[in-house]
């Protein structure tokens, strides 16, 4: 063993030279009937060392018993990882990628139930063991792997290959082409990692005592219960689990005791985990097992790419993209910060004006600043809308006008428009002004109007895109 801080020898080791287990079919046996198994709370099964990965479709069995609640015996499911120990189950892949798990609503009866992830022509990742012991590996060039006796090729990087296999999170195998049931598998390891220490993570606390005190705040969140040595004098104390509740419990960063401590007892939490650079990662912000962001979670990173949908309530970022609102109104103040850009020349945005037109039907619409630097060309989409009233009333328009260097809006052009319906209103012209932030009146562009209803109230939207030949941010 290297010392702690230390890296390891180069050589021969136990775990070297081993083969595989079978990874084409695992079938795990559990009690049904347990609720130290089943977790009606957790939506958890527990299952000791477990053998399944993240995403993983499974075969559920009730074992000749009653089926747990949510759960239908030969029905198949997708694993969502919670611990070593522990699994969640979702209706699919997606939703168990996205921790969308199934309700357990009760417990089955009988204790044979039984979870099975095998070759299927679906699943492509399973984890891998020797001897029930899970495998230890840095990339796919640390194994020999068979199918049908046919040597597999082995990839460094497991999101892009095109044939054979690769490794990912150390000990799970992931082939390009899902294995079919007929397939026959042989694996064996020719070398495991062995990790480094890194004393960064060996922490000390240390507590007293006062007789009423049962929870104590940790100095770092462990990746797991297991991590922590707790004393109370120096005797050792025992975790709690799933099964069994025992002399404490830790949630987070808070270490929690079934009794309170003795007035005076010293009480010290040992951090023991131990991990390398190069193993992957065990924990995220704390927490073990198939993490998923949570709202009190804050990311700093430079880029990402997706290939999927990005939902979020509110997006605001300093460049590229602004926060928008539900309705829009004219930036009649203010610069316009609701709008989209497409690279630093080009933005495109929505705004909304609502205004009652006088007793002839005529009036003007204020859409506020538009443009964010000088030379721009501006394209508008507009409608106009009777508000409160039956029937079908709405002017189309297609306009252009331009911002140039050292004047205000200019050369309005109206290019296209249509009325349906009779109070319609006809849009005479588009013009400068209406515009009260720094800078001038004329900054602003209005859209005059004539031909509606005698005092009637309408809606305008107005749909622009703004391009200019220097950058915007």
């Amino acid at each position: 063993m290297p010392y702690i801080g230390n890296s390891q020898n180069v050589g021969d080791h136990v775990n070297n030279f081993k083969v595989l287990d079978d990874i084409s079919s695992y079938t795990a046996t559990f009690n049904g009937s347990a609720a130290s198994v089943v977790s009606t709370t957790n939506e958890t099964i527990r299952i000791a060392d477990h053998r399944f990965v993240q995403g993983q479709r499974v075969t559920y069995s009730n074992g000749g018993g009653g089926n747990i609640g949510g759960l239908t015996s030969g029905a198949a499911y997708y694993v969502s990882f919670d611990t070593g120990n522990t699994i969640k189950l979702a209706t699919s892949k997606v939703n168990a990628d996205n921790n969308t798990v199934i309700n357990l609503a009760s417990v089955g009866s009988g204790s044979s139930h039984t979870l099975t992830a095998a070759f299927d022509s679906v699943n492509t990742e399973f984890k891998l063991t020797y001897g029930g012991k899970g495998a230890r590996l840095i990339n796919a060039a640390q194994l020999n792997v068979a199918v049908n006796n046919v040597v597999q090729r082995p990839n460094l990087n497991p999101l892009s290959f095109t044939e054979g296999f690769a490794v990912k999170d150390g000990s799970t195998i992931v082939f390009q082409t899902a294995p079919n049931v007929n397939d026959i598998f042989w694996g064996s390891i020719i070398s495991n990692t062995v990790d480094n220490f890194d004393a960064q993570e060996i922490k000390l606390d240390n507590f007293t005592g006062d007789g009423s005190t049962t929870a104590f705040n940790l100095s770092a969140i462990p990746s797991d219960p297991e991590s922590v040595l707790v004393s109370l004098d120096g005797v050792v104390q025992h975790t709690s689990d799933n099964a069994t509740t025992r002399a404490y419990t830790i949630v987070g960063s808070t270490l929690t005791f079934t009794a309170a401590p003795s007035n005076g007892v010293e009480i010290q939490a040992r951090h023991i985990r131990h991990s390398s650079p190069s193993s992957p990662v065990q924990s995220f912000y704390g927490r073990s097992g198939n993490v998923t962001l949570n709202n009190t979670d804050d990311i700093v990173m430079r880029n990402a790419n997706s290939s999927g949908i990005i939902t979020a309530t509110t997006l605001v970022t300093s460049s590229d993209l602004k926060q928008g609102t539900s309705t829009p109104t004219a930036f009649t103040s203010t610069n316009p910060d609701q709008h989209l850009f497409l690279g630093k020349h080009c933005m495109q945005g929505c705004i909304t004006d609502t205004k009652t037109l006088n007793g002839s039907g005529a009036g003007t619409f204020d859409l506020g600043k538009l443009w964010l630097v000088d030379d721009t060309s501006l394209e508008l989409f507009i409608t106009i809308s009777r508000t409160a009233v039956l029937g079908f009333t709405t002017t189309y328009c297609k306009a252009f006008i331009m911002k140039v260097r050292g004047t205000g809006m200019y050369n309005p052009h109206i290019l296209y428009q249509s009325q349906a319906g009779a109070s319609a209103p006809i849009v005479s012209s588009l013009s400068a002004g209406g515009y009260t932030g720094t800078g001038s009146n004329l900054h602003g562009t209005q859209v005059n109007v004539t031909s509606g209803d005698n005092n009637g109230t309408y809606r305008l939207v107005c749909h622009y895109t703004a391009i200019s030949k220097n950058e915007m941010y």
